[in-house]
């Protein structure tokens, strides 16, 4: 299959409810996963990226919750994210939920 060929037939395959190829799905979920992966466990969990920290910090505390507190609470919910992604769990739910806790994260500048 060529790039050309590939470029029409996967939007056409998911448009007409044609499931995807198992290998396909699977290295779409993980590229994804990994995505927020990388971002919450670990940028938030594993390595407190400065630069993560420092944006927190001009938040300054949430409710009960120092930056610190809030950005490990963030990294977790990214954490379960991923693994929900990979999963294939509740698939549209997740879905949406990316999208607002995207939109969030960016509205409040995280």
């Amino acid at each position: 299959m060529t790039r050309a060929s590939f470029r029409v037939i996967l939007p056409a395959m998911v448009a007409d409810g044609v499931p995807l190829p198992p290998a396909l799905l699977l290295a779409l979920r993980g590229a994804v996963a990994l995505t927020w992966l990388e971002q919450g466990l670990w940028r938030k969990l594993l390595a407190l990226d400065p630069e993560h920290l420092r944006v927190m910090r001009t938040l300054g505390p949430v409710g009960p919750l120092s930056p610190e507190r809030l950005l490990w609470v963030i990294g977790v919910g990214e954490t379960v994210i991923a693994a929900a992604v990979l999963v294939g769990l509740r698939h549209r739910e997740v879905s949406w939920l990316q999208i607002a806790a995207l939109l969030a994260m960016n509205v409040a500048g995280i």
